[in-house]
């Protein structure tokens, strides 16, 4: 009977000690503090539907900060091809006939105003442009 009883007290303080090692390990994990808890949430992901006809954007204006994940959704709601380009952030859609789109994704590294227009034709020179305005 004393051999039972020892075995089991033995279990237990090993199960007690165990439990108390796994917490003094969870203790020791850092935690996020404030200020990078702010950083974390500035960094989004920027989602926006953008319809090109001619000769101009649904969008005339995005605004975004540095570090967000920019989406932008292009549809070609026009009669006749365009496509949707910002030459800072090298992303463009390829040239889209009427009734197509194209989702481009890309971060915003770096702080400024940047255009971005058709580059089919003079769609450019005839006001179909708009801008970006990275903060």
């Amino acid at each position: 009977m004393n051999k039972i009883v020892i075995t089991i007290v033995i279990i237990a303080l090993v199960l007690l000690g165990i439990f108390w090692i796994s917490n003094q390990d969870s203790q020791d994990v850092p935690s996020v503090t404030e200020g990078e808890d702010e950083e974390m949430m500035e960094s989004e992901v920027k989602e926006f539907e953008v319809l090109g006809t001619e000769f101009d954007f649904s969008v005339p204006e995005m605004r975004v900060s540095v570090g967000d994940t920019v989406r932008v959704t292009f549809k070609n709601t026009g009669t006749m091809p365009h496509d949707f380009v910002i030459d800072e952030f090298d992303v463009a859609t390829q040239i889209l006939s009427p009734g197509e789109e194209e989702t481009i994704e890309f971060t915003a590294s770096q702080a400024g105003e940047f255009e971005y227009y058709c580059s089919v034709g003079t769609h450019r020179e005839q006001g179909m442009f708009g801008r970006i305005i990275v903060e």
